[in-house]
């Protein structure tokens, strides 16, 4: 999908404004300009990647021998946990498993006493006699977590592992899992929930999600990790480690919730039963409301005099609905001046922040040793947590801190806004470096300031898409919809919109959305916009499958952009109109529409030519594909993230030159940097010839294993090799399991013969019938068309048929159906 659209009504809506925002320019690619890969938008499921970490390692001993079965008798409970008896049940049973599940997710708001309960259970299953290793992680928003903190923890390091020369992150962690044996190993990764993208959705980021799903599916290994979360985390694609139903710690008992506030203040523990019973219902046990509670006591202004019997009044006349951001409004209004705009811009700011940061939001000056003064208060009271020379709220909810008056909100908002714009990054390399941004554009929506906020957000958009993580904004855009009161910001949106709706695969709301964007665009009559509206419904129709009534659309964006001299758009519009040609096997035209966008880019547009030299490869030209290959390599020059996609076409055309090994080591070099660089695409197009290069080389446990981690990055209805593949690689070992995976591929791939010249669906659809039918000929209606040319493809589905022969039952059952494949012209799979 187009973005970057250097629209006419943007420029004079942001004129209006008196806002500019020039800097976002670095952000775009200077092989491509400011367009993205649209073609590897059909293979996007939408995961993404990257949330950010620091990592407070707490290591146990080295990791002993290898530990008996834990015995089955009745567990001795900390006497303290009280009627948490469910959930500590629950927790020992998994772990007293002769073969304990490799994940874990314990979940609970902070201060229920999540950690407690795990730790009593491994505490008292080593008191059982059961050896165990522990390893803890404590993490905060800061550092992205790395995978190499897992398997340094796995071969029993006392700091992430360092990986040899060509190694990558998962199979060094296989190997780590493999060499770990029946030692039980067990690492509690504890604020768990910042291992999540900023999606809305607790997904974890994709190279965490690689590393628990390999140690959740890994056979014959006694390691677990724990993921203690305030929320449960999830995959973005079907994954087994998210399958076990999370264990959900709940309020503290009454006990412990007196035992909890009087630890922190004696005076507490001076209240009546009566009273307390009666506190204990109204604060309905949640430590953070307690915590709040004594906070109020110590830190408000000594003439206001609030008591722990004063704020214990005021509490039993509270609604125990809105019993939090009460308590934290309370606080707020009872703090001294200083204190009190030094939290409200801790919550303000949405992201840590340092004392320098803190103080240049302060109405009066004041040096940051005394906001450190400040902070440290509050970090003694759990208020704020600091993370190297930062800190942040210790609470999910920062509207709870915020001024309540909207002109003193909105005044704050603004000087916090302006603090954040002046430390964006001008050259974000990763998600890691769009934190300030993400923050930013909160900052300003929170302060609805939409078309601000929409002009902060044109600035990650297009890096965003490069690295296929469009749809992280997509809850920002959500909310935008229809308040940004300009109407061709409005517009721009809905477009911005329609593409995440897409990418995620929600085509409904996408359609929506482009519709809403297209009726606004002919109110405006502005070629431009409408052009780049019709490219991204052609695109809409591309992810659900249609590439007939994609083309219409590309046409229509290509006929109006060449009448309007528009170039950008007309060269995106003949990249997507070559992919429609090429799926339909026409490749002369295919390479026409291919060449004559690349004579109108700017420099060496990496991803076109890498498209090119795929199909090059498919053809059987793989010299040609080579030196486009080259050429890609070289425009590349230190971007991982476009390095990740040359090796993967390397890989490819290795594969069809019959070097499997060498297509291994390039696809395996590819994943590596895609899984880093959370670049989703590529590790599906990898994982895919990594299943190719062992299945060829006769290894298919090996095969089937990288096409069962291939499957969750596929968008529906799009590389349908990958479910042809996988049903095959099931065929022999699970017969049932196959079948089941035959007829998916069936519907998927019916779907997409609407479009009847749609070759590679008609493959596939043949595929499934040749395996599925009593009947194999009548695959001949799909199987049997005009040769294309494309000898590489046409090997591979033979190869498929003639692999799945070899399963059939009876034997030969298959071969009529290839009897008569090789006395008619055949044609390959996309």
């Amino acid at each position: 999908m187009l973005y970057g659209l250097p629209s006419v009504t943007v420029l004079s809506a942001f004129a209006i404004l008196g806002f500019r925002f020039d800097w976002w320019k670095a952000f775009t690619d200077p092989g491509e300009g400011v367009w993205p890969w649209v073609e590897v938008m059909s293979w996007i499921v939408g995961m993404t990647t990257g949330t950010l970490s620091l990592i407070l390692s707490f290591r146990g001993a080295g990791v002993p021998a290898p530990a008996p079965p834990a015995t089955a008798t009745a567990p001795t409970r900390d006497p303290t946990l009280l009627d948490r008896e469910k959930e500590y049940d629950g927790l020992y049973d998994l772990f007293k498993r002769d073969l304990p599940p490799g994940v874990v997710r314990v979940v609970g708001l902070a201060g229920f006493g999540k950690t407690k309960v795990v730790d009593s259970v491994l505490g008292d299953l080593e008191k059982a006699g059961v050896s165990l290793t522990v390893y803890r992680h404590v993490l905060t928003p800061g550092l992205r977590f790395d995978v190499r903190t897992l398997i340094g923890d796995l071969e029993g390091l006392d700091e992430p592992a360092e990986l040899h020369p060509g190694e990558t992150r998962l199979a060094r962690l296989r190997l780590a899992l493999r060499n770990a044996g029946l030692t039980r190993i067990v690492i509690v990764i504890e604020s768990a929930e910042h291992l999540a993208v900023p999606d809305g959705r607790h997904h974890v980021d994709l190279q965490v999600d690689e590393a628990l799903e390999a140690i959740y599916r890994h056979e014959l290994h006694r390691a677990t990790v724990v993921l203690v979360s305030r929320d449960a985390l999830d995959s973005s694609g079907p994954r087994l480690w998210t399958q076990e139903s999370a264990t959900s710690i709940g309020k503290l008992p009454r006990a412990e919730f007196r035992k909890f506030l009087t630890d922190r203040d004696a005076e507490f523990g001076k209240i009546p039963e009566a009273r307390h019973a009666v506190l204990y219902d109204r604060l309905n046990g949640n430590p953070r409301c307690g915590q709040l509670m004594l906070a109020i006591v110590a830190l408000a202004e000594p003439s206001r005099a609030l008591g722990i019997n004063v704020v214990a009044d005021t509490i039993v006349g509270l609604d125990p609905l809105t019993m939090p951001r009460r308590l934290a409004g309370i606080l707020v209004e009872n703090l001294e001046d200083l204190s009190r705009e030094v939290i409200e811009a801790v919550a303000a700011f949405r992201t840590t922040m340092d004392a320098v940061a803190i103080a240049a939001t302060i109405t009066a000056p004041v040096a940051p040793s005394v906001v450190i003064a400040t902070l440290q208060r509050f970090e003694k009271h759990e208020l704020v947590r600091r993370i190297d020379d930062g800190y942040c709220l210790t609470f999910a909810d920062a509207d709870w801190f915020l001024p309540v008056a909207p002109a003193a909100r909105s005044a704050l908002l603004r000087r916090v806004a302006e603090v954040l714009r002046s430390r964006l990054p001008a050259d974000p390399r990763s998600l890691d470096d769009l934190r300030m941004h993400f923050a930013y554009v909160a900052v300003l929506m929170e302060g609805r300031r939409y078309p601000m906020a929409y002009a902060a957000m044109e600035s990650m958009t297009g890096v965003l898409k490069r690295w296929n993580c469009g749809h992280l904004l997509l809850a920002e855009r959500k909310t935008m919809q229809g308040k940004i009161g300009i109407p061709g910001l409005e517009m721009l949106n809905d477009n911005e919109l329609g593409h995440a709706y897409a990418s995620v695969g929600d085509f409904d709301a996408a359609n929506i959305a482009y519709g809403r964007a297209l009726d606004e665009a002919n109110k405006l009559s502005h070629p431009e916009i409408s052009a780049t509206i019709r490219y991204n419904f052609g695109t809409y129709y591309w992810l659900s499958g249609r590439a007939d009534l994609a083309y219409n659309y590309y046409e229509e964006a290509r006929k109006e952009a060449r009448q309007q001299q528009l170039p950008a758009v007309l060269r995106a519009a003949l990249k997507e109109l070559a992919e429609c040609h090429h799926r339909w096997g026409q490749y002369d035209r295919a390479f026409a529409r291919a060449n004559e966008a690349l004579a109108l880019a700017d420099g060496e547009p990496i991803g076109l030519l890498l498209r090119i030299a795929r199909w090059r490869v498919e053809t059987g030209d793989t010299g040609a594909a080579g030196d486009l290959i080259r050429r890609a390599r070289a425009a590349a020059r230190d971007s991982e993230w476009h390095l990740a996609a040359c090796h993967e076409a390397e890989a490819d055309r290795l594969l069809a030159t019959g070097s499997f090994g060498g297509a291994g080591d390039e696809a395996a070099t590819a994943l590596e940097q895609a899984v880093q660089t959370n670049n989703a695409v590529v590790v599906l197009q990898a994982r895919t010839t990594l299943c190719w290069a062992a299945l060829y080389a006769g290894k298919p446990e090996e095969a089937r294993r990288h096409i069962e981690d291939a499957e969750p990055y596929r968008a529906p209805r799009s590389a349908l090799a990958v479910p042809a593949l996988n049903a095959l690689l099931h065929q022999k070992s699970d017969p049932a399991k196959a079948a089941d995976l035959f007829r998916d591929l069936a519907d998927e791939a019916g779907e997409r013969v609407r479009d009847e010249n749609d070759r590679g669906a008609r493959d596939m659809l043949g595929f499934a019938i040749a395996a599925l039918s009593p009947q194999p000929e009548a695959a001949l209606e799909y199987l049997v068309t005009p040769d294309c040319g494309a000898s590489v493809l046409r090997a591979r589905r033979d190869f498929l048929l003639n692999t799945l022969a070899g399963y059939a039952q009876p034997p030969g059952r298959l071969q009529p159906l290839l009897d008569a494949l090789a006395s008619n012209s055949s044609r390959p799979t996309d």
